[in-house]
């Protein structure tokens, strides 16, 4: 299977592309619904083409939140691994370009360990089982925490409550490595889960 990963705005995705996305999301009746919403909370999509049908997406924004490089994963599915390691690797090349020789922060919301696999190779991964996280832990928690617009959130686990306006990201698989422990991963609870990309990691994309 050839995959050609391009990127663009999430504005100029037709009704197409989310009709294909939605095909893929695995949401249900309401996906075209969800994904026309979330279009309109991200910056940038990552389409994943074979033979011009959509297999994969990521829609993200990359900005700096207080100063720092910051790249968040909104919405996200695809239907392989090869599928989701290519999006990964177009996200980080799009960070290293975006960011050149800085560290970044990766950030998102994952429901089940396979959303874990665009957090592979960071450092310093949160949350981490190794009990109470620290006091910049913490803020840093807070501040995407607030830029998700997460209501409900215990910073001390990282973990949120799931609301109507809050979809996480559908790969097919766990990650072989492990960083992250284990995601809340219930029907009403799910993690904010982050770390960072350091120049020495993007360099690689």
């Amino acid at each position: 299977m050839s995959i050609a990963i391009t990127n663009q705005d999430c504005s100029s995705l037709s009704e197409i592309d989310l009709e294909e996305m939605a095909q893929l999301s695995g949401f249900g009746e309401t996906a075209f619904g969800i994904l026309s919403k979330e279009r309109d909370l991200w910056v940038t999509a990552f389409i994943a083409r074979n033979n011009s049908n959509i297999c994969g997406f990521v829609l993200a924004t990359l900005e700096r939140i207080g100063g720092t490089p910051t790249v968040l994963f909104g919405l996200a599915a695809a239907g392989s691994a090869r599928v989701v390691q290519s999006l990964s690797d177009a996200v980080r090349r799009k960070a290293r370009v975006a960011f050149p020789d800085e560290d970044v922060i990766f950030a998102l919301r994952a429901g089940d360990e396979s959303a874990l696999v665009l957090l592979e190779g960071v450092v310093d991964p949160n949350p981490v089982p190794r009990g109470r996280p620290g006091g910049e832990e913490r803020a840093w928690a807070r501040r995407l925490a607030k830029r998700f617009e997460i209501d409900q959130f215990d910073e001390s686990k990282m973990v949120a409550k799931y609301g109507e306006q809050c979809r996480t990201i559908q790969f097919p698989n766990p990650p072989k490595f492990v960083q992250v422990h284990k995601v809340a991963g219930t029907k009403s609870e799910y993690t904010l889960a982050w770390g960072w990309a350091q120049v020495e990691l993007l360099e690689n994309y």
